[in-house]
């Protein structure tokens, strides 16, 4: 729950949030607690949609909570270089 209420701070510090997820009803769930706390400055998006759009994109801060352990060490390391990429220089 701290973590959650983390998170909703850093939304609410924000100008726009891109929050990212494989899993469709994460995404519903995450969108719909968006909703419940007024927040209006976030953008849905699946992984596969983030991965075509990624080249476009420059991310001034990068938050990954509960992901990794999830991945398989070699794609992590590529997302984790990836995401490394498209970070904002400064």
């Amino acid at each position: 729950m701290l973590a959650a209420q983390h998170r909703v701070h850093l939304l609410g510090r924000s100008r726009h949030v891109l929050a990212v997820d494989i899993s469709p009803s994460m995404l519903t769930e995450a969108q719909a607690n968006c909703t419940e706390q007024g927040l209006t400055n976030v953008e849905f998006a699946e992984t596969g949609v983030f991965a075509r759009d990624a080249n476009r994109r420059r991310f001034d801060f990068v938050q990954a909570y509960a992901v990794f352990q999830h991945i398989r060490p070699r794609a992590g390391m590529r997302l984790t270089r990836r995401i490394l990429e498209m970070l904002s220089i400064g």
